[in-house]
């Protein structure tokens, strides 16, 4: 296994550039923002821009997010992840559901466990156990959007941080699930995520763009990278209940927040799964 190289974007012209850039591209995500700035754009269903980002990747893991609401509210209910979560996965077998790192989120996956599940929205050590114990595929801290918020309180924790430590402790649990670094912002942060054996990394356009001259780098990177295989299958217990008591005031937060703009966007541009 190397570590996965994936592309945060909703736009499949961007997916296009970044492989004629010569990039190996292993996965892509995508979010509320990215898809309904493309929606915008050229009009359209969330299914009419999944297909389209499918066009482009050639079989390779799509993430598609649920939201979990029908009215863009906070008020998010399990009931509606999993229906989102069996229609996006009714598209093809190329689909992983976002499901963010909360209770109802962590609901829904112990009622689709035969559905792929990238966990998202990850700010806390409590919330990266979560996602191995109710089986995720992927858990994805945002380790850029962490560093903006302790940069800004003056605080000496990071992001990588973070994920090293969800890493770490996916290994000596033998979690079957696969760490991906989200909202990466520089080279930095590439290297650590190798250093620390990432399954993947997933980085917007723009990082691509910097990075056309170190593709080798890249390439070399990803090959060298051997992320833990662990030995046990998916075996979800779904066990463990989310409580906000267990995570910092600054990572509660960072999780609201990016819930909220998640929503404010998707409402913008009418992004919906139901």
């Amino acid at each position: 296994m190397t570590m996965m190289i994936s592309l945060d974007t909703g736009d499949p012209a961007e997916i296009r550039r970044v492989l004629d850039w010569g990039f190996p591209l292993d996965k892509i995500t995508s979010n509320p923002t990215s898809l309904s700035a493309f929606m915008k754009r050229v009009g359209g269903t969330v299914y009419d821009a999944a297909m389209e980002l499918r066009d482009e990747t050639k079989g390779i893991p799509i993430s598609i997010e649920a939201l979990g609401t029908t009215h863009y509210d906070t008020n998010l209910d399990s009931s509606i992840f999993v229906r989102e979560a069996e229609i996006i996965d009714g598209w093809g077998k190329d689909f992983v559901v976002k499901l963010p790192a909360v209770q109802q989120g962590f609901d829904a996956a112990a009622q689709i466990d035969f559905v792929p599940i990238n966990f998202t929205l990850v700010f806390s050590q409590h919330q990266g156990f979560l996602t191995g114990d109710y089986g995720g595929t992927y858990s994805s801290p945002f380790v850029g959007r962490y560093d903006d918020k302790l940069a800004a309180l003056g605080l000496d924790r990071t992001g990588m941080d973070l994920a090293d430590e969800i890493v770490r402790n996916f290994r000596s649990l033998e979690f079957a699930t696969k760490v991906l670094v989200a909202s990466v912002r520089n080279t930095g942060h590439i290297e650590l995520a190798s250093l620390m054996g990432a399954h993947a990394i997933t980085m917007p356009f723009g990082i691509f763009r910097d990075l056309q001259d170190k593709v080798d780098w890249i390439k070399e990177l990803r090959e060298k990278t051997r992320p833990y295989e662990p030995q046990k299958p998916r075996q979800p217990s779904c066990s463990g209940k989310f409580d906000e008591d267990k995570i910092r005031d600054y990572e509660r937060e960072l999780l609201h927040d990016g819930i909220k703009k998640f929503l404010q966007d998707a409402q913008r541009a009418r992004y919906s799964i139901i």
